[in-house]
């Protein structure tokens, strides 16, 4: 259910193509809920297996209890500004979130994740 998500963490990846797209999703199924929304590619760029690097990100941050804002350099000119996009680091409740991964040739992945703090 959306109200056990804690925040997104979005493939945004710069191209507006994949980007609008994602972002149109977020505005239609989260608008209500505003949760945040972590594009970390802001700070790993874009190559084969980022997807997991995300994934490998946002259980770290999730057990540590914290999401990362956007990098100062960052261009998120993709988003939305009704979107809920973290400027700063900031604390994190709760212990699920939802991972998009789209990858090359359309594969595109959904899940949700729980993670056990430590």
């Amino acid at each position: 259910k959306e109200q056990d998500l804690a925040w997104i963490s979005s493939a945004a990846n710069g191209l507006p193509a994949l980007d609008t797209l994602e972002a149109k999703l977020y505005r239609e199924r989260f608008h209500a809920s505003r949760l945040p929304l972590v594009p970390f590619k802001s700070y790993t760029g874009e190559f084969a297996s980022s997807g997991l690097l995300r994934l490998a990100l946002g259980i770290l941050c999730t057990q540590a209890g914290w999401l990362p804002g956007l990098p100062a350099d960052a261009a998120a000119g993709w988003l939305p500004s009704d979107l809920n996009l973290p400027q700063h680091t900031q604390p994190l409740d709760g212990n699920r979130f939802l991972h998009i991964g789209l990858g090359i040739g359309g594969a595109a992945v959904a899940m949700v994740v729980r993670v056990e703090k430590q």
